[in-house]
């Protein structure tokens, strides 16, 4: 009995290999759910799938339901970026992006902006140059936390929704409260200090369009901070270390 099929639109964010030259695909689909299929034979050199299913390439898929996880039948090619792979810092900018959307997405739960905002992110790493490109992947992954609903609190209190100023050039933060804290709640919270101008740094490019990132002039070393800001983030708010993350700020170091 044939299995029903359905077409779907996605973007590539992991592969794995499966067997001899089959590749088990992890991905994002249009309305934001994670989709996961079999593209049997799609390592073989000179396949059907050959150059297609790459990550962060956007292709129109038609699919089976299987038992376990869906089969791949055909792929076509909607947006390919092979410009995200030309040098290895590129290359981490974009593997940050898509390791932490295959985190935050699962089958059938829906975030629609999601995909849209991976869609846009490639295509303006692909052009990017210099720290702008840290710039670009720090603002990914703060905007990826945001539409999952795990966005820091970076200029109000997280605990009484109060100011948090700035003492000395620093605010109190606290990781398990949320965000930055006011000096009162911060006697009560585990709170550290975090520069000022990180926060400031990572509201400005949560709320900043990607055309408007890479018409500003970046600073590597003010990125590698935000970065590393996002990386503590992630690891207690998403409860994994992003090593796409860890390798792109060794390589920035």
């Amino acid at each position: 009995m044939a299995q029903p099929t359905y077409s779907a639109d996605a973007i590539v964010l992991k592969k794995t290999k499966l067997g001899e030259a089959d590749l088990i695909l992890t991905m994002i689909a249009r309305d934001g759910s994670q989709l996961r299929a079999v593209a049997k034979g799609a390592r073989k050199p000179g396949g059907a799938f050959a150059g297609k299913l790459e990550v962060c390439n956007r292709v129109h898929l038609l699919c089976s339901q299987g038992r376990s996880l869906d089969i791949v039948k055909e792929a076509r090619l909607d947006a390919a970026r092979p410009a995200l792979a030309a040098d290895a810092e590129r290359a981490a900018c974009a593997a940050c992006a898509a390791e932490l959307a295959e985190r935050l997405t699962q089958p059938e739960l829906e975030h629609p902006r999601m995909f849209d905002l991976l869609d846009a992110s490639f295509a303006a790493l692909a052009e990017a140059r210099g720290a702008t490109m840290l710039y670009l992947c720090a603002a990914t992954l703060l905007k990826l936390f945001a539409f999952a609903g795990i966005m820091p609190q970076l200029d109000r209190c997280a605990i009484c929704d109060g100011p948090a100023p700035a003492t000395a050039g620093r605010v109190a933060f606290s990781i398990a409260d949320g965000g930055a804290v006011c000096a009162a709640c911060a006697a009560a919270a585990e709170a550290y200090p975090v520069d000022a101008d990180v926060l400031a740094l990572a509201a400005s490019l949560l709320m900043a369009t990607f055309d408007s990132i890479a018409a500003t002039p970046a600073d590597e070393a003010f990125a590698q901070r935000v970065l590393a800001f996002c990386d503590d983030w992630s690891r207690f708010h998403v409860g994994a270390k992003l090593r796409s993350l860890d390798f792109l700020l060794s390589l920035t170091a």
